[in-house]
């Protein structure tokens, strides 16, 4: 997505939350549900096929350290097996093809790493019958084979083709434009409550307010890791605050009161592929960032931003 995709991408998930929190008290209103519905739809494929785009690894991606350090383990524990059987049994052939030393794994790039361990596989099933003595049975290939194929999953996808690539990128055109014309609806459809429920329409006025990316000062940057220190990508950041200054604050209202619906504010973000987050709209206040993805537990962090100085959140992630 471009950086003006991902403005509005911000600006839609904002909507969306604001509006779901809303929805007892304007499910009501005629064609409410069938916009607000289109709309979400919107989003859930618009994410789709940002995916697509990045060549995300959802759910793999953090792990793959992991999944890499408990393939080499056991391939080279099959190994110093096979090994000793192919010495015992004068089978200089089977002894050559195993040969692997930690270093050549670990060195190994990602593809070339699961051919290496699919060989040794292979070997040892081939020898099966053979291999009781030493230890080789098939719980054990069969955990082997399951560490192949998690690792597998893990190795990050080729690079899109130009044309699939191309493909993906007018997918997301078309459903920015389909959304755009379900939230346009949508405006009418709440513009109907204005004077009778101003507190809700100014708060979804407020949510439907697209971010600029121009020539600002950056206000936040974060980053979201896992606990290896790998960077998560397509992790939902709630940014949620006052936006009163703490010095207006500190001079016309009580320290600690919350800041009222009309001075609230929130926004909803998503960790690029290295796990990166920014910001340039905030003005000086408090804030919580509350950072969640599948998988993961829920992670809260509070910062401040003052005086037009840059703020630097990082957030790391704990595995359910």
């Amino acid at each position: 997505m471009t950086t003006k995709q991902e403005n509005k991408m911000s600006m839609y998930l904002t909507t969306r939350d604001y509006t779901k929190g809303i929805e007892a008290e304007v499910n009501t209103l005629p064609g409410f549900t069938e916009h607000f519905g289109g709309f979400e739809n919107s989003i859930v494929e618009l994410q789709k096929y940002r995916d697509v785009q990045e060549g995300d690894n959802t759910g793999f991606a953090g792990q793959k350290t992991q999944l890499k350090d408990a393939l080499i383990v056991t391939t080279m524990d099959v190994v110093r097996k096979l090994t000793a059987f192919a010495s015992n049994t004068n089978n200089l052939v089977l002894g050559k093809e195993i040969g692997y030393v930690e270093s050549d794994l670990r060195k190994a790039a990602d593809t070339l790493l699961r051919d290496k361990a699919q060989l040794v596989y292979n070997k040892a099933v081939e020898q099966l019958p053979s291999l009781a003595p030493y230890l080789v049975d098939q719980p054990l290939l069969d955990g082997f084979l399951a560490a192949i194929q998690a690792y597998e999953k893990a190795i990050p996808k080729p690079k899109l083709s130009k044309n699939e690539a191309k493909i993906a990128t007018e997918n997301i055109n078309k459903t920015f434009a389909l959304a755009d014309e379900l939230l346009a609806k949508l405006d009418k459809v709440m513009g109907i409550i204005q004077l009778a429920k101003p507190g809700i329409y100014n708060g979804y006025s407020k949510a439907r307010a697209l971010p600029t990316s121009g020539s600002g000062s950056l206000a936040l940057k974060g980053s979201v890791k896992d606990a290896s220190g790998n960077s998560v990508a397509n992790v939902e950041i709630k940014i949620a605050g006052a936006v009163t200054s703490p010095a207006k604050l500190a001079a016309g209202s009580p320290a600690g009161s919350a800041p009222s619906t009309a001075n609230a504010m929130q926004l909803t973000k998503k960790t690029g592929e290295k796990g990166a987050f920014q910001e340039k709209n905030l003005a000086d206040g408090t804030y919580t960032a509350t950072a969640t993805k599948n998988g993961y537990k829920p992670q809260i962090i509070n910062f401040t931003v003052t005086g037009g100085e840059m703020t630097k959140v990082d957030i790391v992630l704990e595995k359910e």
